[in-house]
């Protein structure tokens, strides 16, 4: 796995930023998310400068190329945190777990302990409700399924998410979640964030 230093080098590749930047005239989005204008580069680089902020290009093929007033420090931060999350989930094994429409309380217990564990393990979990033979004929049956797999879902006590609604594949009803991701707290007197997209 990268560490946070060759996340910070894949960024200055990626992006140039101030003095770097090589048009004369950009379209400008300031700090806030507002579109200013298109503005020379000189006039671009003052705005961040008062601000104490950066200039990156972040859409080099438009015409003129856009560029965004950000916390070039906090975006690396930030952006090294996400991918190190992007990668744990994509080499997360996603473990099946079945169930039948008759199976007993005891068994969907001694299951939905399973599914903690492998939520627990930081695996995804997927949750198959077999129907069999002509159960999967009738429409209240593919409903009395649905409500199953979320009662099945609400018994789960690790803290995840649903990645998709339930849904119907073949004579299976399924769903799949995962563990839910930690989040960031930005200093003391600000409240708890979900982890930020880039840009």
């Amino acid at each position: 796995m990268k560490k946070y230093k060759d996340y910070k080098d894949d960024l200055d590749k990626k992006f140039r930023k101030n003095r770097e930047i090589k048009a004369n005239y950009v379209r400008l989005v300031d700090e806030q998310g507002n579109f200013v204008g298109e503005l020379s580069i000189s006039e671009a680089l003052n705005k961040a400068e008062e601000l104490d902020l950066d200039l990156v290009e972040v859409a080099p093929n438009a015409n003129p190329p856009v560029c965004k007033i950000i916390d070039w420090n906090k975006f690396k931060y930030e952006y090294s945190k996400k991918q190190k999350n992007i990668q744990k989930s994509a080499g997360a094994k996603v473990k099946e777990v079945r169930f039948k429409l008759g199976t007993g309380k005891a068994e969907i217990d001694m299951k939905i302990k399973n599914i903690n564990k492998f939520l627990q393990e930081k695996n995804r979990v997927k949750i198959v409700l077999q129907l069999r033979g002509k159960q999967q004929y009738f429409p209240s049956n593919i409903e009395i399924a649905k409500q199953k797999v979320n009662d099945i879902i609400n018994q789960i006590t690790v803290n995840h998410q649903l990645e998709n609604e339930i849904k119907v594949e073949g004579k299976n009803i399924c769903a799949i979640i995962r563990p839910l991701l930690k989040k960031i707290i930005y200093g003391k007197n600000k409240s708890t964030q979900s982890k930020c997209e880039a840009f």
